[in-house]
């Protein structure tokens, strides 16, 4: 693969991909956080999806360093993904590397749902999510009493704002 030429976007084989030197300390800093949710549960994306975010590299030779965006690169290693796809710059000056990987865990932490109202926000994503799984499978708007068997099936614990089960299955 040659050389990025100002930004552009690639797709890229994960062997070619490594977090960039001046990166390593706020990408292991995040990677060490303990986190609300456990990300691992989240079935992997179809091979024909498209990315949520983009990692941003910088042309090293042969191989792109990392700069920020690391989380889908992540996430592409745990689903067995071979190639991913990057935002390529062609250059990022050392001594920015680390201020773009630190604004990207700053953002991360920006987007996190505030502690008190986690359960609440978290039972609103699974309702709306579970409304959007019953629209794609029934062109009945309303609720029938499948539906709302299905839902009852959605216990949420908002006890402490900290758990939060989910038991969901349509066939």
């Amino acid at each position: 693969m040659d050389g990025c030429q100002h930004s552009r976007l690639i797709q890229i084989s994960l062997t070619d991909l490594f977090i960039h030197p001046r990166a390593i300390v706020a990408c292991q800093f995040e990677r060490d956080l303990i986190l609300q949710c456990d990300v691992t549960a989240v079935k992997p994306a179809p091979q024909s999806s498209v990315q949520n975010e983009h990692p941003v590299v910088v042309s090293a030779g042969m191989d792109y360093l990392v700069v920020s965006g690391w989380a889908e690169l992540f996430d592409a290693h745990r689903e067995n993904r071979k190639r991913i796809f990057v935002v390529c710059v062609s250059f990022i000056d050392d001594s920015e590397v680390e201020y773009l990987a630190l604004r990207y865990v700053y953002k991360r932490f920006t987007n996190q749902l505030d502690d008190s109202t986690y359960g609440a926000q978290l039972a609103a994503f699974l309702q709306m999510c579970f409304n959007s799984a019953l629209d794609r499978i029934s062109t009945v708007k309303q609720k029938t009493p499948i539906a709302t068997a299905k839902e009852k099936q959605i216990y949420i614990s908002t006890q402490n704002c900290m758990l939060a089960t989910i038991s969901i299955s349509i066939s």
